[in-house]
């Protein structure tokens, strides 16, 4: 009887380290599909954060255009404002020539007045003027250099042609 009670304990022992056993490894697997269900969240994050990433690039790139767009409206703001300086700055100097005939090195002949008369054949650079003049007898090409200071333009005059064969004479 001591053997049976004995066999019954160890039997008893048995089922309930048996029963223990299942248990823990339900713990194991619950614990284990936890883990599973944790690492398809973080992967879901993870896929997330790489779409946001994605987004965020993109919206770098749009925001980067967007301000080269802007600086070159500034350089074409700039530009267009140099243009327009340029442009009345030619003018003035363009008028300012043709009021000087005195620049002209040749007096008229035959009742004739030496002159700047043809806009057109007035090529202005930032420093010199390629310019043609007449008196309705005698022509001439020009080359005057200029420089403004005070809003008032000096004129000095560099070359010119009077078509008589010596060519351009240096002044």
């Amino acid at each position: 009887m001591k053997k049976r009670i004995m066999v019954l304990i160890i039997a008893a022992l048995l089922v309930s380290g048996c029963n223990k056993g299942q248990e823990e490894l339900q713990a194991a697997d619950d614990l284990l599909e936890v883990i599973q269900n944790q690492n398809d969240i973080i992967d879901g994050l993870r896929q997330q954060i790489d779409m946001l990433q994605d987004e965020i690039a993109i919206r770098d790139d749009i925001i980067k255009e967007n301000n080269q767009q802007e600086e070159k409206s500034q350089q074409d703001i700039q530009l267009e404002e140099f243009l327009k300086w340029q442009e009345e700055h030619f003018k003035r100097v363009r008028e300012n020539l043709m009021s000087r005939p005195d620049l002209i090195p040749f007096e008229g002949v035959h009742g004739g007045m030496p002159g700047f008369y043809y806009e057109d054949k007035i090529y202005i650079d930032f420093d010199y003027v390629f310019a043609y003049a007449e008196d309705g007898h005698f022509a001439t090409y020009m080359v005057l250099k200029y420089h403004e200071e005070d809003n008032t333009i000096f004129w000095e005059l560099v070359a010119y042609d009077l078509f008589d064969g010596l060519g351009f004479r240096l002044v």
